[in-house]
């Protein structure tokens, strides 16, 4: 039956009646799907179109509106068209390219090439700090209730319970049998993966082993990074 579930069908958009080409469950075409997820997860913010100023709804990545976009979707297949056209698109292996982060020359291995294969991973982590800094500035309420509800602070032993005090990532206290404990679940699940176990371990079972009493922590989930609920 699966097979008949992904076979394609013209269907019926249910918000703004457009008729797309899609599964047997699909109920909104591509832009409604888009537009859906984006108001859900609140992901779209106020922008300004960079080639008419115009202002509209759009993720932090995005620099033109709707309509210019199109525009420089259909200009640029057409200049893809004049190049196949006149001989003169890039050849993988043969074309050389300038790197724009240090300015060298180098072969490209794909037409998306940008940078050369040494300043390739810089270059790409430096565009993600910028666009990441221009998305802070844009919305900051967002991210300051990220960063509070992230924040390394009022975090308990996943094993026994009590407080951390480390400003680090862990999830167990400075307690080395909390470490072995931890690392025999682990071992347990791994065993149950691979089909060793009949049952999947628990941690609950783990502290019964082990004669562990859990305190449980009074949580202030607005600024608690739970890490506890994981077991």
């Amino acid at each position: 039956m699966r097979h008949l579930q992904n076979r394609k069908h013209k269907m019926k958009c249910l918000v703004c009646g457009r008729e797309f080409v899609g599964t047997q469950s699909a109920k909104y075409c591509p832009d409604c799907r888009t537009e859906r997820y984006h108001a859900r997860t609140g992901t779209k913010v106020e922008k300004v179109c960079a080639v008419c100023g115009k202002k509209f709804l759009g993720c932090y990545g995005a620099k033109y509106c709707p309509d210019c976009r199109q525009l420089r979707r259909e200009q640029s297949m057409l200049e893809t068209r004049e190049r196949l056209k006149n001989k003169t698109a890039c050849v993988i292996g043969k074309t050389k390219w300038r790197c724009g982060y240090c300015g060298k020359e180098f072969v490209i291995t794909s037409p998306n090439n940008k940078y050369c294969p040494k300043c390739r991973k810089d270059a790409r982590n430096a565009l993600r700090r910028k666009s990441y800094r221009e998305h802070v500035t844009q919305c900051p309420e967002k991210m300051a209730r990220k960063r509070k509800a992230t924040h390394y602070r009022n975090r308990f032993c996943a094993v026994c319970g009590t407080p951390i005090t480390k400003n680090t990532s862990t999830s167990i206290c400075d307690d080395p049998k909390c470490r072995k404990r931890l690392d025999y679940f682990w071992t347990a699940r791994r065993s149950y993966n691979y089909g060793r176990r009949k049952r999947p371990p628990t941690m609950e079972a783990a502290r019964k082993r082990f004669g562990i009493v859990y305190h449980q922590p009074v949580m202030d989930y607005e600024t608690t990074a739970s890490h506890h609920d994981l077991f």
